[in-house]
């Protein structure tokens, strides 16, 4: 919406000869490289520096209005200006439907000299989306494409001023698409993944291991260093997200954790008496082959006692799966407290493998609506939610799903989380004290 007010700004940019950047939007309309060979560009924010990149404007290109710049594997575009950010979003695409995508983001707030990286997105689509990064101050930003030996990237609509809201990934399908690989502010996109709220205040950032964010397409979850798993995993669920894909057949590490971290393995698991149990479902994610395989990365699961995964948590899955086919959406996250299950023997573990926490407890968090438009806005003191806290114990399948069933506010007590804070301190009040009451049917 401000392509024709960036084009007249960079005008009158011109003629007061102004020499600072004071845009806070480049989309890269006015700007001309044809070639990947390393150049400087003059854009209507400033001098960019392009390194394997160019300006694409051909039908493959993904972009918004006529130009994006594209990176080969490799390449990167880096601000050779400082900007006051608060908040920056990055428009991003895979060009040509290339696979195995990636970039990252790297921020410098002493003129480019040091870099630390702020972010990272992968498996982009063949659509526009949005990542959105908790940067702010004064920095420069520099975007590097991390993807495999010949991806290409194409990247548009780079923002730092007001950071409104930062959102959340949605399914390729869906429209308005956007995600976050940091501290999420506010979220308002439908269908984000944190649209309620990130309840531990979890970031990209090495400082906080235990509290470390990992943004993908299909989740985005919360990762504990210390424990070898995920503190919680949030996910939109609707009719977008399903499909008849096949059922992955290997789990596989997390690369997108930091280098140098341990990153937990399936045989950490290998005759551990436990369950490799999915926080997010893989059925919740069959629309395609990538998208079920992305719930099998490792940080996605847990070690669960199997009278857990098999019974309590497949019954309130397939329930839920059940109210989407019905016309429902769900708002749902899942994580682990305390430490100490049993096995499958009815041993008690504290770990596993390489260290792994075996958690005492499993909660889930669901927030169900119609499906509909503007839902931060249509969740009131009526919205259904359902909450289980379930021990992971052998044994615990003697019990329903519904029987375990607690308040949201328990869950926040013995986690310490804050959950839904993105809705109006009123409506929490209500919905968080209640616990759902409604038959399983």
């Amino acid at each position: 919406m401000f392509k024709h007010f960036n084009l007249i700004y960079g005008l009158v940019f011109v003629l007061f000869s102004c020499s600072l950047a004071t845009a806070q939007k480049e989309d890269f309309e006015s700007g001309s490289k044809n070639g990947y060979a390393a150049d400087n560009v003059s854009l209507v924010t400033g001098k960019w520096e392009l390194s394997d990149a160019l300006i694409g404007n051909d039908d493959k290109d993904v972009k918004n209005g006529s130009k994006a710049v594209r990176l080969k594997d490799g390449g990167k575009i880096t601000m050779k200006f400082d900007v006051t950010a608060n908040g920056v979003s990055i428009g991003y695409g895979a060009y040509d439907a290339d696979k195995k995508t990636a970039f990252e983001v790297w921020t410098s707030t002493d003129g480019g000299s040091t870099w630390k990286k702020a972010g990272v997105v992968s498996a982009l689509g063949s659509q526009l989306k949005t990542a959105n990064f908790g940067v702010k101050g004064k920095v420069r930003l520099e975007i590097r494409n991390t993807s495999a030996s010949g991806a290409r990237i194409n990247i548009d609509d780079i923002a730092w001023g007001e950071s409104s809201n930062n959102s959340t990934p949605t399914p390729p399908a869906d429209n308005n698409n956007s995600t976050t690989n940091n501290n999420a502010v506010v979220a308002a996109k439908d269908n984000s993944h944190l649209l309620l709220g990130n309840p531990s205040n979890a970031q990209t950032n090495t400082s906080s291991p235990d509290n470390y964010l990992i943004s993908r397409d299909e989740y985005i979850l919360s990762y504990n260093k210390s424990r070898g798993t995920a503190n919680w995993v949030a996910w939109h669920l609707n009719k977008s997200w399903k499909g008849d894909a096949p059922r992955s057949e290997g789990f596989h590490a997390d690369p997108l954790l930091p280098a140098g971290w341990y990153a937990v393995v399936t045989k950490d698991y290998a005759n551990s008496g436990f369950d490799r149990g999915h926080l997010c479902p893989s059925d919740d994610r069959d629309k395609s082959v990538p998208i079920n395989e992305a719930t099998f990365y490792m940080t996605n699961i847990v070690p669960q006692t199997s009278d857990n995964n098999k019974e309590v948590w497949r019954q309130l899955e397939e329930y839920a799966r059940k109210l989407v086919e019905n016309g429902k959406e769900l708002y749902i996250i899942a994580g682990v407290y305390g430490k100490g299950g049993t096995d499958k023997d009815g041993k008690s573990k504290g770990t596993v493998g390489n260290g792994i926490v075996v958690p005492a407890r499993i909660w889930k968090i669901i927030v169900v609506l119609d499906e509909g438009n503007n839902d931060l806005q249509r969740i009131n003191e009526s919205t259904r939610v359902i909450a289980i806290d379930t021990p992971n114990q052998r044994g615990v399948a003697q019990k329903r799903w519904t029987e375990y069933r607690v308040s949201v506010r328990a869950i926040e007590k013995a986690t310490g989380y804050d959950f839904l804070s993105n809705l109006p301190k009123k409506v929490q009040d209500v919905i968080e004290s209640q616990v759902d009451r409604v038959a399983d049917k």
